[in-house]
């Protein structure tokens, strides 16, 4: 049930675009293809997936080629990295007439340290650690900033976990926000509609953040930033409270988090995000021609096979 809610909140119709920024195992892209497939009538559809490892990546594929799908691109690399898509304006089009594909429905369900899934995964109680949240959270930051970067006018992403930690969640929500407002970004969170059954709680404007003195030497080693940890001065502002708790003691169910970020209209500011200096150099020149949205008949050619793995940038080899 927890896990259905951040797809069930992008409010998927078919003709969409969507980009699923870390979609291994593969459940929620599933549930995208379902509901861009809504009446047998996929249109002018368009589901990428992307995931880190090879593995993972396979068995992604596998699975969704077992069901009747939209036109779905699944590519390899980090999600942080996600290149520049260029899609053809008509058939015939030259690269010089290739603009950039921005997408209309964005899921960035991160990995997280999982906390809000300890009453079914028991073996959480043994492992976890207040700083394997603040270890992930430069991560998340990374990937929201991404996927933001390829969220068209109009558009709606879902950033989303399995953990209750609010520096995975609101913190993240929150940095992430105020950068691209200072960068002249119109965006905002949105306030989640009505879930009939469910007992939804609020985001939270305030929390405790430990002290550099109080994190290990190796939590400080792994990424602890304090100044995007803290609860943010004009949490009432960016409208923290808009955010989505699923507690499980009130659902009998796990816990999750949902935020809902909509890019209002054009930017002022269309730079993309500043990457490091090494994450630039591996990003440049990283593009991928994947055809015309309105000719969805040769979509599966240009895009190889549907529902094959693209080693297109990043390869992770995992055993």
């Amino acid at each position: 049930l927890a896990s259905m809610l951040p797809v069930t909140l992008l409010d998927i119709r078919s003709g969409e675009r969507v980009l699923d920024l870390c979609a291994a195992p593969g459940s929620k892209a599933s549930q995208i293809l379902d509901m861009l497939v809504r009446g047998n009538a996929a249109g002018d559809s368009l589901l990428v997936c992307n995931e880190v490892y090879t593995k993972r990546a396979q068995n992604l594929c596998n699975r969704l080629r077992l069901q009747p799908s939209a036109p779905l691109l699944i590519l390899l690399g980090d999600a942080v990295r996600f290149p520049e898509l260029q899609i053809a304006s008509n058939p015939e089009a030259t690269h010089s007439k290739m603009q950039s594909l921005k997408f209309q429905k964005i899921l960035c369900d991160v990995p997280c340290s999982g906390d809000g899934t300890l009453r079914k995964s028991k073996d959480i109680w043994d492992t976890w650690t207040a700083e394997r949240g603040m270890f992930l959270h430069p991560k998340q930051c990374a990937i929201s900033r991404r996927g933001l970067d390829l969220l068209e006018p109009g558009g709606l992403l879902v950033y989303s976990t399995c953990s209750l930690n609010p520096i995975e969640n609101e913190a993240v929500v929150a940095t992430v926000l105020q950068e691209k407002l200072a960068n002249g970004d119109c965006l905002e969170i949105v306030d989640p509609p009505k879930l009939q059954g469910l007992s939804i709680s609020r985001g939270l404007t305030t929390w405790s953040c430990p002290s550099e003195e109080e994190v290990s030497e190796e939590g400080a080693s792994s990424g602890f930033q304090p100044s995007t940890m803290m609860p943010p001065r004009q949490a009432d502002e960016l409208g923290l409270h808009r955010c989505l708790r699923l507690l499980p003691h009130r659902n009998d169910s796990g816990g999750f988090f949902c935020a809902m970020l909509r890019r209002r209209s054009a930017s002022v500011n269309s730079r993309p995000t500043a990457l490091p200096r090494r994450q630039e150099k591996q990003q440049n020149a990283q593009t991928l021609d994947v055809g015309t949205a309105s000719q969805q008949g040769h979509l599966a050619d240009i895009l190889q096979e549907r529902s094959s793995v693209n080693n297109a940038f990043g390869l992770v080899q995992d055993t």
